[in-house]
């Protein structure tokens, strides 16, 4: 008996007919995908071997012959996108992620943040127009481009770079509040002293000025180690231990430099050899 043979009096459901719509609908959409995926192959070959110089058919070629031909394909779209600053060519790239790095790309390149438009993640939208904003502020050395930007953090940051350093003399401007810290901070550098640190009342700033205070103790103390204050060949600390004067190169007055006799194997305060 033929499956679509139904017997009367009983409805049967069609399955036969219907398995062959689903199927001939799933083979549409496989066609459909791979004409698409061709197409934009395609696309995105001929615009490479519109924008790329006589070397684009080796390019090409050499991605083909890749591993992975796909991420070869969009290495070489996104330095052209850089190159050229094109958007069509990261319009080209494969996934979204993709796609947005390149726009954010071209748009840090361009310092245009209408490129930061085409990204899709709000968040990266955000931060490529801080990126962009920023690189506008300090090559304009304007603290009003800062104040447009975004995130708060990369705001401060933009205006130390345009303003330089909170001090003494423009924290009534910049920051009235921390006015009194930045007077302790600047006393704990000039004395050396991190007495003054304690006093601080930011937390930050504090830690910050131990370790300035720090570091120049350090520097302080490596000066010293090397210092040779007569100019005469031996540091200060070298004429302590040979017991010769760190304000006389000749100590012993006898045409020799303490250094030359310590050098040659002479004692520098007296007469005959270093013991």
């Amino acid at each position: 008996m033929d499956l679509n043979d139904y017997p009367t009096g009983r409805r049967l459901f069609a399955w036969k007919p219907a398995l062959l719509i689903a199927g001939g609908a799933v083979f549409l959409i496989v066609v459909v995908f791979i004409l698409v995926r061709m197409f934009f192959g395609n696309a995105s070959e001929e615009f490479l071997l519109q924008n790329l110089e006589t070397s684009s058919s080796s390019v090409l070629d050499a991605c083909n012959n890749t591993d992975n031909p796909e991420r070869c394909r969009a290495g070489y779209l996104s330095d052209l996108a850089q190159q050229e600053i094109s958007a069509q060519a990261c319009d080209l790239l494969e996934t979204d992620a993709q796609k947005d790095n390149c726009y954010w790309s071209i748009a840090h390149v361009s310092l245009d943040s209408a490129y930061c438009q085409n990204i899709s993640d709000a968040a990266s939208l955000s931060r490529c127009k801080d990126d962009v904003t920023e690189s506008q502020a300090i090559d304009q050395a304007s603290v009003l481009l800062c104040e447009q930007m975004i995130d708060e953090h990369r705001r401060e940051r933009c205006v130390y770079a345009v303003s330089g350093p909170i001090t003494s003399q423009n924290c009534l401007e910049r920051d009235p509040g921390l006015c009194d810290d930045i007077s302790l901070f600047e006393q704990a550098t000039v004395a050396v002293d991190v007495v003054y640190c304690r006093e601080i009342v930011d937390e930050y700033l504090a830690l910050s000025c131990v370790d300035a205070v720090e570091d120049l103790l350090a520097v302080q103390m490596v000066d010293e180690g090397e210092r040779d204050s007569d100019q005469d060949g031996l540091t200060d600390s070298q004429e302590q231990t040979y017991g010769s004067d760190p304000q006389n190169p000749d100590t012993d007055g006898d045409g020799y430099l303490d250094g030359a006799e310590v050098s040659s194997g002479y004692n520098p305060i007296g007469s005959g050899s270093l013991e």
